[in-house]
């Protein structure tokens, strides 16, 4: 008989239990965790952020100078 079908047929155990519930409490704990700490980005009032697609991920770039462009490329003065 291989070795896979006998660690299979292997009764789950208390231990293993405990294993699988402590994996699972800590799945689901990390959840709300990790929602409240990821922190999102702040921006000064006023300012553009412009998010730009890229092959290994995002980039995001923030203008807060008095002359700058809106995403669309349109230029804005600061009021």
């Amino acid at each position: 008989m291989p070795a896979e079908s006998a660690r299979l047929r292997r009764r789950v155990e208390r231990h293993d239990l405990r294993l699988l519930a402590a994996a699972g409490v800590l799945g689901v704990a990390a959840v709300p965790l990790g929602l409240a700490f990821r922190g999102s980005p702040h921006h000064a009032p006023g300012c553009v952020s412009v998010s730009r697609a890229g092959f290994m991920g995002n980039q995001t770039e923030t203008s807060c100078s008095v002359n700058r462009r809106t995403p669309m490329g349109v230029n804005r003065t600061a009021r």
